[in-house]
């Protein structure tokens, strides 16, 4: 079953194809700028700039998370490779980040704390409150049966 489009959305797509068929297929020029601009640090550099800076070594931070060494090397040699959000929140409690440096962390992996999110506003809470205990974190998280963060999982 074909999918309606709102018919602005739709004109703009007609547009955009257009314009790219008359290029010879090439993205816009001002497109390829607004992407080398926003191109930010990568999930994989921001994580191990973080973990330097903490002073505690690889296998410290990814066992706090509750990740294990095979999924934390992909993360670890794979520059594209980004992780699901739960992960990203696991490491920043186990590095026991502040909420201004995990959001940093959140962005580079393409993810953000939502305020119509109860997962995302109960992190939001005990990153303010920074350096969370992760059992904490876990009990306000099941209280509210959210997912729980740092490799505890319900079976």
């Amino acid at each position: 079953m074909p999918v309606r489009l709102p018919p602005d959305l739709k004109r703009d797509l007609d547009d955009y194809l257009a314009a790219a068929l008359a290029s010879g297929g090439e993205p816009p020029p001002e497109l390829t700028a607004q992407l080398a601009a926003a191109r930010r640090v990568p999930f994989r550099d921001a994580l191990l700039a973080l973990i330097r800076g903490s002073g505690r070594i690889d296998s410290e931070v990814y066992a706090a998370a509750g990740i294990d060494r095979r999924h934390y090397s992909k993360i670890r040699n794979d520059p594209e490779y980004r992780p699901d959000k739960i992960t990203v929140v696991s490491l920043a409690f186990a590095l026991g980040l502040g909420l201004r440096d995990a959001e940093k962390l959140l962005r580079s992996a393409g993810f953000a704390l939502s305020p119509a999110s109860v997962f995302d506003l109960i992190c939001r809470y005990f990153f303010e409150n920074a350096p969370a205990d992760p059992d904490r974190v876990n009990d306000a998280l099941w209280t509210y049966r959210q997912p729980l963060v740092c490799g505890v999982r319900l079976d």
